[in-house]
């Protein structure tokens, strides 16, 4: 199966809940074909190099925390 999560902004951080559930619940279906653009690459290296997602989201609402969100953010 091939996996590409798009570009998103701030949106990444459901990518990162994507990979956290493919990670738990369908591992059998990650092989080593996904790719991804802006926040998605971020999800993308993450679960290609096995990377704790714990830590990613954790960066991603810290920069929020930090950044003012744009006009439309999903997070607030």
């Amino acid at each position: 199966m091939n996996l590409s999560f798009a570009g998103c902004g701030f949106l990444g951080i459901y990518h990162v809940g994507v990979a956290v559930a493919f990670k738990k619940y369908a591992p059998h279906l990650l092989l080593h074909r996904i790719s991804g653009a802006s926040a998605g690459a971020l999800a993308a290296c993450c679960l290609l190099c096995d990377m704790p997602l714990a830590i990613v989201s954790n960066a991603v609402l810290s920069i929020h925390n930090h950044e003012p969100p744009p006009a439309t953010s999903p997070i607030d």
